[in-house]
């Protein structure tokens, strides 16, 4: 939209535009009155467009204030809405983020406009290239630990001769697409095997009418990428044949992290809905750029939303799509009738020129670590990454229940690769003690296939770990200023869990070995392992503590540049788990009381309210953590439930409560310990304890002679040992 009329903030922004690379830092800041006065100038479009802009997603007060202004050593430039503050300036209220043109500088990272209908191939061909060029080491042509071996034979479409072919490793694209329920859909089985193999097979009339849109336009974008092989798993799997379906589930963790790169194909329902815009396909998309005219010599576009942003699809909901994206080291995404490419290094969008076009990079150009999709082969057992990946998958819907591990295998295998001991029903065995504690985040909805009970694939839906983020950070990270922090939360292992060989029958303790490590941390007695070195940082705060002067951290050589809060298990080479089908049963002694369930405790984020729930796809209540009280009605502790509300559950039941580990928090200047434990501001006792010790537990209830978890709580130390607890064998199922 252009002014019909040049108004005063149009040519200031205009102005600026020509001017900027001649100001301190390229920086600047151009002020541009109030939103009312923006709100109130009918004679400007692009004033009314930008006021449309924020009411849409700000709700401004019209006395909020404008300005438009280019962050200091980024090439980003924004209209930014801010609120007076006479106290401490301004802060912001909302920003409209806009790309300058190309006219301004070629090299800079700018707009580029696009066909509404149809995808620039050229364009999208230069991103793998730029990728092969640019990006060696880090999104291909890895080193031998993050390299995975490549299956001997793999069922692959030729789309040459739009055939299947039966082939030893070459170069191949893979693609990741939603199935949805089609009916009489081709797919490979032992009995037309034979016959897909033919030259032409898949498009002779009969079986072309049964491919669904999104696979054939896929080997249309396939060949225009001058690639000649496509994985596509409804064709590239026997459907029938359970040894080789078994075979390719074993190396779904290979066959997307070897794949030249994965077509994400997140738009629409179903495999009918097609990769619009790909030119030669007969689904022309609807790409609409949001333009903003200032002057007949500056236009600038409003910055792509980012995907995590915007409505999720149905792909973004699907179970099985997450490893497949979360594997491949780079990605072409089709979403929102656009499409961007994603590698382990940066994130190129259609409409702004980046690398590949010769510009300088932008600032969204390079993928942040903390991106939901993404998964790092590292050497060491990285247990927050662990955590994190758990959580973004279990919200995700499986047509079938028993799939819950299958569809998350391939991830676990990569994990696998640096964790003592491997995964027992998706928990990590060297950090046993963690794993257990997870807890729903939302009411989570109860798999119909028997994984036990204490496993969190036992239940879908929105979920965390109890002590996510408090302790299974294994690398400092600067918080607060330069100050490194140590946790100030440590678990210890209070039980031995054993697991049962469902072939032998016998009995194997789990390696929860996490604590022998990190005792290292305090412990200058303790024999480093091979390859660590201790280094003590000395700094200083007005807030830390005397103790937190000289920090202690490791570090390793094969984990350059780290900085460990204590020493980890390095291998040499990646780790093969024992191969063996155990049983869903753990054994382990360990003490127990039995409680009251108590009433809600309110007063903290970790208990009640409402919030986003992706895996409800909706706004809803939150679970309650309810009290444990003793016999006397005194406060001993607390549990998670899964549910929202009072009613559902039985205030006054006897509940059995056994310990799993034991804990300890420490509180700082910044009150940590108090944020992330609620019992410390919601109970007096509690309110000015510094060292604050106690017991992780599970709520079990048991059928026959086999217990099965309830919930996941934690009670406090003194309270717990006030009363005389017994010892108990438990099954638990």
């Amino acid at each position: 939209m252009e002014s019909a009329v040049q108004c005063f903030r149009c040519q200031a922004i205009s102005d600026a535009m020509q001017r900027w690379q001649y100001e301190y830092n390229n920086s600047f800041r151009v002020e541009l009155g109030t939103f009312g006065e923006l709100e109130s100038d009918s004679s400007c479009k692009t004033c009314q467009a930008i006021a449309e802009y924020f009411r849409t997603e700000e709700d401004p007060s019209s006395s909020y204030r404008l300005y438009f202004g280019r962050l200091v050593h980024k090439q980003r430039f924004w209209i930014r809405l801010t609120i007076d503050d006479p106290g401490d300036g301004d802060y912001g209220a909302g920003a409209l983020e806009l790309i300058p043109p190309p006219t301004l500088d070629p090299t800079l990272g700018h707009y580029v406009e696009l066909d509404p209908y149809w995808i620039d191939i050229s364009r999208i061909y230069r991103w793998p290239a730029s990728c092969d060029i640019e990006h060696q080491g880090v999104c291909h042509t890895f080193p031998a630990w993050k390299t995975l071996d490549r299956p001997p034979v793999l069922i692959l479409i030729d789309v040459e001769s739009w055939r299947l072919s039966l082939v030893k490793p070459v170069q191949y694209i893979a693609l990741s697409y939603v199935w949805g329920r089609i009916p009489n859909v081709l797919e490979t089985t032992k009995a037309n095997f034979q016959d897909l193999q033919q030259p032409g097979a898949l498009a002779s009339p009969d079986l072309l009418a049964r491919l669904p849109r999104t696979v054939r336009d896929a080997i249309v974008l396939t060949k225009a990428m001058s690639q000649r092989y496509l994985w596509v798993d409804r064709l590239c799997i026997v459907q029938d044949d359970f040894e080789n379906k078994k075979e390719q589930l074993d190396n779904m963790a290979s066959i997307y992290a070897r794949s030249y790169f994965t077509i994400v194909a997140a738009d629409g329902s179903d495999a009918d809905y097609g990769l619009r815009g790909v030119p030669g396909t007969a689904s022309p998309r609807s790409c609409r750029q949001q333009m903003y005219h200032f002057s007949k010599q500056c236009s600038m576009m409003k910055a792509p939303i980012p995907e995590e942003k915007l409505d999720t699809k149905d792909w973004h909901r699907r179970g099985w799509t997450f490893q497949e994206r979360t594997l491949s080291n780079r990605n072409l995404v089709f979403f929102q009738d656009q499409v961007f490419w994603e590698c382990r290094s940066s994130v190129w969008i259609e409409d702004i020129a980046d690398i590949p076009e010769g510009a300088n990079p932008l600032k969204i150009s390079k993928r942040k670590r903390a991106d939901r999709h993404d998964l790092q082969f590292l050497k060491w057992p990285d247990l927050h990454q662990y955590a994190n990946l758990v959580q973004r998958y279990n919200y995700r819907l499986l047509s079938f229940h028993s799939d819950a591990l299958n569809a998350f295998s391939a991830v676990l295998q990569v994990l696998s690769r640096s964790f003592p001991g491997g995964f027992l029903y998706g928990l990590p065995e060297f950090f046993f003690d963690f794993a257990l504690l997870w807890i729903p985040i939302f009411p989570q909805k109860q798999r119909k296939h028997q994984f036990p009970s204490w496993s969190w694939l036992s239940y879908e839906g929105d979920m965390s770990f109890m002590y996510f983020t408090k302790c299974d950070k294994l690398v400092f990270n600067s918080t607060i200023g330069s100050l490194m922090l140590a946790p100030g939360v440590e678990l210890y292992p209070m039980v031995d869990w054993y697991k049962t060989s469902e072939t032998t029958g016998q009995k194997h303790r789990i390696d929860n070995s996490y604590y022998r490590y990190q005792k290292m941390r305090n412990d200058y007695t303790q024999p480093l392992p091979p390859g660590w070195s201790r280094h003590i940082y000395h700094q200083s705060h007005p807030d830390i503590r005397s103790d937190q002067e000289d920090v202690v951290y490791f570090r390793h050589a094969e984990a350059w540049g780290e900085r460990f809060i204590y020493p980890v298990p390095m291998p040499d080479e990646p780790l093969v788990p024992k191969v063996d089908s155990w049983g869903a049963e753990l054994t382990f002694t360990t003490v127990r009381r039995y409680l009251v369930l108590g009433p809600e405790m309110k007063g903290h984020i970790e208990s009640g309210g409402h919030g986003w729930s992706n895996y409800w796809n909706a706004e809803v209540a939150g679970c309650i953590t309810f009290s444990l009280l003793d016999d006397a009605g005194n406060w001993v502790g607390m549990i998670r439930s899964n549910t929202s509300g009072e009613g559902d559950a039985l205030i006054g039941e006897n509940c059995e409560i056994i310990v799993t580990s034991s804990g300890v928090a420490y509180e700082d200047s910044w009150g940590n310990a108090s944020l992330r434990f609620m019992e410390l501001v919601v109970r007096e006792e509690l309110k000015d304890t510094m060292v604050y010790e106690f017991y992780n537990v599970l709520w079990i209830k048991r059928e026959h002679q086999v217990a099965y978890r309830k919930g996941a709580g934690r009670v406090w130390k003194p309270t717990w040992e006030k009363e005389h607890s017994e010892r108990a064998d438990i099954v638990l199922g």
